[in-house]
């Protein structure tokens, strides 16, 4: 196989996130860092390249971000995260996670880190 680049592997992620379940089961659109609307209140899904090692095997770590817009729960102008929503999310990530090796593809998944919410916003980081 040739030498990847950032571009590359971000690209192949990107595809697989868009022509995924996770994809269509969000509000919003699956979009490169730094490309999603400003201010969006939709749920949206953000992908970044984050570090890349060109080693005899190349490593790289991909961030794939899930934003949940908060919600007013007791209609009183005080904004929370959408727990509910969030967990269905996890839950819908997980399951994209665990498809990603029985798929045809060039490269090997890893978790480096467990699918969680931070601050309302879901993160899940593979390599």
């Amino acid at each position: 196989m040739n030498r990847l680049n950032s571009y590359t592997v971000e690209q192949a992620v990107y595809k697989l996130v868009k022509s995924s379940t996770l994809a269509t089961d969000i509000s919003g659109g699956v979009f490169f860092d730094g490309d999603r609307p400003h201010q969006s209140q939709k749920e949206d899904i953000i992908i970044k390249f984050i570090a890349g090692r060109g080693e005899q095997e190349q490593k790289g770590i991909v961030l794939i971000r899930i934003f949940v817009p908060d919600i007013d729960l007791h209609r009183k102008g005080i904004f929370t995260p959408n727990r509910p929503r969030i967990r269905e999310l996890i839950d819908k990530a997980a399951t994209f996670y665990n498809a990603l090796n029985t798929q045809n593809s060039p490269f090997l998944w890893a978790l480096t880190d467990t699918i969680c919410c931070v601050g309302g916003k879901l993160r899940n980081e593979t390599i």
